[in-house]
């Protein structure tokens, strides 16, 4: 496992349009093009699949489904950037995380009037397919997800 100090220190000689941001999560900002990283080493892979969202230029995502796919995407040029520094990302940690955005895909989409499966309609907006409620949704990626009943 390598030092998050060493690789920082690597990863800014070779990125150096990136500012490494110590934070209490991983995300990657384009705006501030930042990467904002926990400070623990065996947490590396989460900092080269930042990277790897700054590679392939994510920004927002139209929907749950498009974020689930950035998502995925990232996660196969993390794997390609590892290589470079003769890393190697444990399919256990990918999935792992994947399995989180699956679990956030499938919760957002329940219907709160009968648990049903609904469809995302626009963003953050959900039909059910079964009584034909709808719904909003907060982002809550990393808070509590919140789901309003919303009257036609």
């Amino acid at each position: 496992m390598p030092s998050i100090y060493y690789l920082i220190n690597q990863l800014s000689l070779d990125y150096p349009n990136i500012n490494f941001i110590i934070d209490k999560n991983f995300s990657w900002s384009r705006v501030e093009s930042s990467v904002h990283y926990v400070d623990k080493s065996e947490m590396w892979p989460m900092l080269i699949h930042e990277i790897a969202h700054h590679e392939l230029d994510h920004s927002n995502y139209k929907n749950a489904l498009h974020l689930l796919n950035m998502e995925r995407d990232a996660w196969i040029k993390a794997i390609e950037i590892a290589k470079k520094y003769d890393l190697k990302i444990d399919n256990d940690v990918i999935e792992s995380s994947l399995d989180s955005y699956r679990d956030w895909v499938h919760n957002r989409s329940k219907c709160p009037e009968c648990n049903a499966i609904g469809v995302e309609i626009s963003k953050n907006y959900y039909q059910c397919i079964q009584c034909d409620n709808y719904w909003k949704v907060n982002d809550a990626r990393q808070c509590g997800l919140k789901r309003y009943k919303i009257t036609k």
